[in-house]
């Protein structure tokens, strides 16, 4: 091997090293990024539900990432070519997170689902976390979004609608991929629940609202109404018996519900 090559390989893996030894310590949600079309409702939401939530990378190779609701432990591993840090917890579940910028002690992320986050280095924990042995899973980037299939303006009836829906999924319409499990984890049991009188109470995280409801029975379209006379519009793309897709607002959010947690 020549001096030339020898040289760009250890370049390569000092380069690496530097990028995993910024990554190490304890990230919080810090913000959603400057520049982009987000009213201050979805900012706040965000901040409620990823207030109490942290990453922690360590030295080592391990990782932890807390909620209110439990404890994840796991391996991680950073892709310097890709700008990927993949983490695997001891249940086998894996999750992308993709570094977009790192400055200071910012570093701006990418999920799975396609969230873009902010989030704020706060402490470096120290790099001897042990955990259990893996179990080897699919990747998430094998899996695909399910089609979604629209129902005929027929079904758009408040009967169809009345009654408590559960979330299990959100995506972006421009991201076909499956939802991240820190999401899915951070979202479970929030629900909306729509009576036949018109009224409506939703929960999701520790956001309560509630207020009137309508369907528009031609377009699907169901308006909600808060206590603070605020509007929020969403379009039934599919239901039955067991299941409520909605789109919220101008189409970039789908929504999917059960009717059982």
């Amino acid at each position: 091997m020549n001096k030339l090559l020898l040289f760009l390989v250890a370049l390569s893996t000092c380069v690496t090293a530097t990028a995993q030894r910024n990554l190490v310590g304890t990230w919080k949600y810090h913000d959603l990024p400057a520049g982009k079309n987000i009213s201050a409702e979805d900012r706040e939401l965000y901040g409620r539900m990823m207030a109490n939530a942290n990453w922690s990378f360590f030295g080592n190779k391990a990782y932890r990432f807390v909620t209110t609701e439990k404890t994840e432990e796991g391996n991680w591993k950073y892709n310097p070519n890709t700008q990927k840090i993949t983490t695997t917890d001891t249940k086998g579940n894996v999750a992308v997170l993709k570094v977009t910028k790192i400055k200071g002690d910012l570093m701006n992320v990418t999920l799975n689902g396609g969230t873009r986050l902010v989030l704020k280095k706060s402490v470096v924990p120290a790099p001897d976390l042990t955990v259990t042995e893996i179990i080897p899973v699919t990747p998430i980037s094998n899996y695909h979004r399910k089609e979604v299939i629209v129902i005929p303006a027929k079904p758009y009836t408040p009967e169809r609608i009345a009654k408590k829906w559960y979330f299990t999924n959100r995506q972006l319409a421009d991201q076909p991929v499956a939802q991240n499990p820190t999401l899915t984890t951070l979202m479970r049991g929030s629900f909306f629940n729509f009576s036949p009188q018109g009224t409506f109470e939703a929960n999701i995280m520790s956001l309560n609202e509630g207020g009137n409801w309508v369907i528009n029975p031609k377009n699907g379209i169901i308006t909600l109404t808060g206590t603070n006379e605020t509007e929020s519009h969403w379009r039934v793309e599919k239901v039955t018996d067991t299941e409520l897709v909605l789109v919220k607002g101008s189409g970039e959010e789908i929504w999917t519900f059960a009717s059982r947690l």
